[in-house]
């Protein structure tokens, strides 16, 4: 409780000042073979990229709009303006642990993520918000002030969607730098390491409330002469056993 606590006290959401007057589909330009990414012709490609009035950067994670209770959420590797102008960005996406297959026993860390091998290219104005993605060194000890807490996420493993397999990752770097020209992030650092707290499988808690009905009761019918009213008795909700 005390993790939750401490970073909620101290940030607020909110865009970087300085980029609120700039004009919509203004953006920075990516140098050439910026991100690892072969630029096709005829599209223009930037490391920073500003839509609805919101901005963007290679290196951002954001909530993508999808058919589920919650939204996707992906990693922006590469972003792009198409002959037409229309926006685009590519990047993997990372998955909750109720998208991975996994043992019931398995222990997850308070909002952890897994980086899948897939990555998809996505309309930028698919995007509906934006957060952010720590390792776990990163989530114990520093915050962007621009997220709350509830859009702060921890990761540590790769999965791989063919295989179902996880891998540690050494690192979250994503193979890219961003130039001088683009804004970063405020960071606050706690005073001391905040600790880490598991919990269980999503897979347990169904599981749990599946071989567990809930207790029913039963009311039986009122008693002939000289006997009591009608008695209600618990039940499992499981068919009547011989006795």
């Amino acid at each position: 409780e005390g993790e939750d606590d401490t970073a909620q006290d101290i940030f607020d959401s909110g865009f970087v000042d300085d980029l609120e007057n700039l004009p919509v589909g203004a953006g920075v330009l990516a140098a050439a073979g910026a991100s690892g990414v072969s630029m096709e012709e005829g599209c223009r490609y930037y490391e920073q990229y500003c839509i609805d009035k919101n901005w963007f950067r290679v290196g951002d994670f954001v909530y993508v709009r999808s058919d589920q209770q919650l939204p996707f959420i992906a990693c922006i590797l590469s972003m792009w303006t198409d002959k037409n102008d229309d926006p685009w960005f590519k990047g993997p996406w990372f998955i909750r642990p109720d998208e991975v297959e996994h043992l019931p026993t398995r222990m997850f860390l308070r909002s952890e993520l897994f980086r899948s091998n897939i990555q998809d290219t996505n309309p930028m104005r698919s995007i509906i918000g934006k957060c952010s993605v720590l390792s776990v060194a990163d989530y114990r000890k520093l915050r962007s002030t621009e997220f709350k807490e509830e859009d702060v996420f921890v990761t540590q493993h790769h999965y791989n969607e063919k295989d179902k397999g996880f891998r540690k990752m050494k690192t979250l770097k994503l193979g890219f730098e961003l130039s001088q020209s683009a804004i970063r992030d405020e960071l606050y650092h706690f005073p001391s390491e905040i600790p880490l707290h598991k919990t269980p499988s999503p897979h347990l808690k169904l599981s749990t409330s599946t071989s567990n009905p809930p207790l029913q009761i039963q009311i039986l019918p009122a008693a002939t002469e000289g006997g009591g009213g009608g008695v209600a008795t618990p039940t499992s909700g499981v068919g009547a056993g011989g006795g």
